[in-house]
């Protein structure tokens, strides 16, 4: 997954973030801010994570014992 998708929806997350620090009154707006970066930091890490198959596990354990 290239890295600047990431890097796109993190920034973006952030700017909404601070957007809600700024227009919310103040302890709405932090409590805004920390939820939605938290929310765009954790969607960044785990949007594109792709999980391997159990075929593809097995083949990986084979060829690392057999490298041994």
């Amino acid at each position: 997954m290239p890295h600047y998708l990431k890097f796109s929806i993190s920034l973006v997350f952030a700017l909404l973030g601070l957007w809600a620090f700024v227009a919310l009154p103040l302890w709405q707006g932090v409590i805004g801010f920390i939820v939605i970066v938290c929310f765009g930091s954790w969607l960044a890490s785990r949007a594109f994570k792709r999980y391997a198959t159990p075929d593809e596990i097995k083949e990986d354990l084979q060829a690392r014992l057999d490298s041994d």
